[in-house]
């Protein structure tokens, strides 16, 4: 999956809302919903988990039937607790407890419910450049959420029945996600949304809400994301000039213990006001940062899930092979290596093959003879070999 590749599946699962639009205009500024369109995004958004979301959750109950939570507005009895099933009837008559007592119940890391949500989930993993990831809401007739907001931006889509969403017009807080004990926040001024199967909602994060449920039952993904702050574009440049410069990798005090023990932590204050001038005179450098965002990058996607293994197959200069649905990469040069990044892995590579592993990660299907660079096919098909082995690549059908 390249940007482009990227960009049109995001673009496909938000319209009519133009990706353009989305991203310069609302991301991060103020909610959106895209209701009771009849086009192919509200198909698509609809069958994201399958014709049928109930019965593709309850397939799933052995990865999430010990790891359910719940919420309530105002609980009334204590919430079942979650445990091991047999199999799909125990799951949902697991269920049907929360629900008895009035309960939403809530499936965490839900995002491989589905190859089409995967693929969505890792879109938005390289077009944000942050971690994604997907919660299930599987609400009762009646139920209704504590008001709150979310230390994430969400896009949530509705799969089955309805929900009603009170969405506060007031300016979202983009609160840190490391805030504990902050109060119950006030919805204040609201607007009251229906939503319906196949629509959706984005809130930026810190935007006050509830949700109720009119419905028998209803079900929505809420799939949770954060782009790029600015505080995190500086700590990708912290990050980057502390590989450069030993300083910054030093004890901060004469002591080891001079936080723990506090009062005066000097010299701690004044290097670390030292570290601050050199990060200022560093950024002064339109390079250095963006080579800080590149390596940020790098790191991001080495830090995903690792695909899954290729089983290794008889390539030749006409073996035609494309990205495997959920693979994504960053290349960075150092030296005389190529660092490629894919999920959950980094491949260092000799850097005279820079120019074939660059076209290899743009373009999501190709002939392995087509592949440029100064390299003869031998070194191609070690090449794709390698990928194909790693789970990076897979051959075209």
């Amino acid at each position: 999956m390249n940007y482009e590749d990227a960009l049109s599946l995001f673009e496909a699962m938000t319209a009519p809302v133009e990706s353009d639009l989305f991203m310069g205009e609302i991301v991060g500024k103020r909610p959106v919903a895209v209701l009771g369109s009849d086009d192919d995004a509200q198909a698509m958004r609809f069958g994201l988990i399958g014709d049928d979301p109930k019965a593709t959750i309850l397939d799933a109950y052995r990865r999430h039937a010990t790891e359910l939570t719940c919420h309530i507005a105002e609980p009334k009895v204590p919430p079942p607790e979650p445990r091991a099933v047999a199999g799909p009837e125990e799951f949902q008559a697991l269920v049907k407890e929360y629900h008895a007592a009035e309960y939403t119940v809530r499936i965490p890391q839900a995002s491989q419910l589905s190859p089409q949500l995967a693929r969505f989930i890792r879109a938005l993993e390289y077009l944000f450049s942050g971690m994604a990831d997907t919660v299930v809401f599987w609400s009762g007739q009646g139920a209704e959420a504590p008001v709150h907001d979310d230390e994430y931006d969400v896009i949530a889509i509705q799969l089955l029945g309805k929900k009603k969403w009170y969405v506060s017009r007031e300016e979202a807080s983009l609160r840190n996600p490391w805030r504990i004990g902050t109060p119950v926040p006030e919805i204040g001024r609201k607007s009251e949304i229906d939503v319906e199967p196949g629509d959706m909602l984005y809130l930026p994060r810190g935007t006050v809400h509830t949700v109720s449920t009119p419905s028998e039952e209803s079900i929505h993904l809420s799939i949770a994301f954060n782009p790029v702050t600015v505080r995190d574009a500086m700590q990708a440049a912290l990050d980057y000039l502390s590989d450069e410069e030993r300083f910054l990798r030093e004890n901060a005090s004469g002591r080891g213990d001079a936080v723990a023990r506090g009062g005066a932590m000097a010299p701690l204050e004044d290097r670390v006001r030292e570290g601050l001038d050199r990060l200022v005179e560093a950024a002064k450098s339109d390079d250095f940062i963006r080579t800080a965002m590149r390596y940020r990058q790098s790191r991001l996607i080495g830090d995903m899930p690792k695909l899954d293994k290729g089983k290794p197959v008889m390539v030749d200069p006409d073996t035609i092979v494309r990205h495997s649905p959920t693979a994504v990469a960053a290349l960075l040069v150092n030296g005389e290596h190529v660092d490629f990044a894919q999920p959950g892995e980094h491949i260092l590579v000799n850097a005279a093959v820079e120019q074939s592993l660059r076209f290899i990660a743009d373009h999501a299907q190709f002939r392995v003879g087509d592949i440029p660079g100064p390299v003869d096919d031998q070194v191609r098909v070690a090449l794709v070999q390698r990928l194909i082995a790693s789970g990076f690549l897979v051959p075209d059908a």
